[in-house]
């Protein structure tokens, strides 16, 4: 089993979970986009239009119980259900990123912060006498740092090349843009708030470069109390910047005292399973090359990255009787 690259079990699924997200969503559209033209085509062949022989001809015997082709496939404009796929995206995307927060916030700090860290990562900094939103996030997770966690573990995350630290303030208030027009659709019907307008104004002057995108995003106009207009690609667009926000903040997050118990936890978890198994074995006690080997297989069984030393690494499993 190879080490990850990330360190929270939450965050190294990120990629294979957009991946499916992906390979569902796009041969869907295509699917979607193919059977306009086939039931247009019928429509147009046999003048059967109504959603009875549609149903008939396309759908029955597939188990989708109900289907109106009339209305999806010849009443409604492509460019409409382009619209509802984005906002389909949007909303799964923002989910995605929520729930990682979720995951992770309790393995960082102490439940009596858990919620206040949720909420932080979700906002860029505001500043002034009470700083909020994710300066005081990381703040709240180096309060209470772990030596091992920075020194052998937090090196070899930051490395990441989708770490992109340098523009994270950047990368939030592009999010914020999208959740915000996400809470909009959920409880105001998509009409846009001041809040849409607001982050609406500080999203489009961000430098493409800081966005990682590859070309301008459209970002339609937003209009205080008009529908909000999304642009797919936009939306795509947010796949990966959740993806190096992700990235980002499991390395700024993986430095607490917090983090090392949820590492230890996966070492203990690691090494119950291969004693039941019966493949464990001796820490070489000669060799100091074959020994930090022999540390970094066990930790790629737990499901962790390579450190940049293991000397902190080594105590822990001594300590905690987890070398033989």
């Amino acid at each position: 089993m190879p080490n990850p690259t990330l360190f929270f079990e939450s965050s190294q699924s990120i990629t294979a979970r957009l991946g499916e997200l992906f390979d569902f969503f796009w041969p869907a559209m295509a699917g979607l986009w193919n059977l306009r033209w086939q039931v247009s085509g019928f429509a147009t062949v046999t003048n059967k239009r109504e959603a009875k022989e549609l149903y008939a001809k396309f759908v029955e015997g597939s188990g989708v119980t109900s289907a109106n082709l009339k209305v999806s496939c010849l009443e409604t404009s492509w460019d409409a259900q382009r619209q509802i796929f984005a906002r389909f995206l949007l909303l799964e995307l923002c989910s995605l990123y929520e729930g990682w927060i979720e995951d992770v916030a309790p393995r960082v700090v102490s439940a009596g912060k858990v919620s206040r860290l949720q909420k932080d990562l979700q906002f860029p900094t505001t500043p002034g006498a009470n700083v909020r939103g994710l300066s005081r996030a990381i703040a709240t997770a180096n309060s209470s740092p772990s030596v091992l966690m920075k020194t052998e573990l937090f090196p070899a995350l930051r490395a990441n090349v989708k770490n992109s630290w340098l523009y994270r303030e950047d990368l939030l208030n592009a999010y914020r843009y999208f959740k915000e027009i996400r809470n909009t659709i959920i409880h105001s019907g998509g009409v846009a708030s001041q809040l849409n307008v607001d982050t609406y104004s500080r999203f489009v002057t961000i430098p493409i470069s800081h966005l990682y995108f590859k070309k301008p995003p459209v970002a339609p106009l937003i209009v205080l109390d008009q529908p909000i207009r999304l642009e797919l690609s936009d939306v795509v667009g947010l796949s990966n910047i959740v993806h190096r926000l992700v990235v980002t903040f499991d390395a700024s997050l993986a430095v607490s005292k917090g983090a090392e118990s949820d590492l230890l936890r996966r070492l203990q978890n690691s090494y119950t399973k291969r004693k039941a198994k019966g493949k464990l074995k001796i820490l070489n006690n000669v060799d100091s090359a074959r020994r930090k080997r022999q540390i970094i297989d066990m930790l790629a069984s737990a499901g962790v990255p390579v450190p940049v030393s293991t000397s902190l690494l080594d105590k822990l499993i001594v300590a905690n009787r987890l070398g033989s």
